[in-house]
């Protein structure tokens, strides 16, 4: 699957800054549902999801309704899964937030040694 351009921004970002800590792109992390996240580090349970379309009006996007119902349903089972969600608009795009990502992903490796 193509990467949006978002999540392109976010990977090139995230390899400048942290390129020793890999993140898995496109990943099934849920047993019998075909939800994906777009980035997991996979030793922490840590996910990352860049929400597009945030500020669009969109019937069947992140905002509509039923969008969120699955959103609501993926991210739900993920933590029942053990999964830490970060869910990220564009304008969160930023050194800021991936450094809070990065802390914990740090944090919980940490805590897992």
């Amino acid at each position: 699957m193509g990467k949006s351009a978002l999540e392109q921004t976010f990977i090139n970002l995230w390899k400048i800054y942290y390129p020793e800590i890999i993140l898995t792109p496109d990943l099934k992390i849920i047993p019998q549902r075909q939800f994906r996240y777009d980035f997991v580090h996979c030793p922490t349970k840590v996910a990352i999801e860049i929400q597009g379309g945030t500020y669009g009006r969109s019937r069947q996007g992140h905002s509509s309704g039923v969008g969120l119902d699955r959103d609501y349903e993926k991210n739900n089972l993920a933590l029942i899964n053990g999964y830490l969600v970060f869910q990220l608009s564009c304008k969160m795009i930023t050194p800021t937030w991936l450094e809070k990502i990065k802390d914990v992903i740090l944090s919980r490796l940490e805590n897992n040694t």
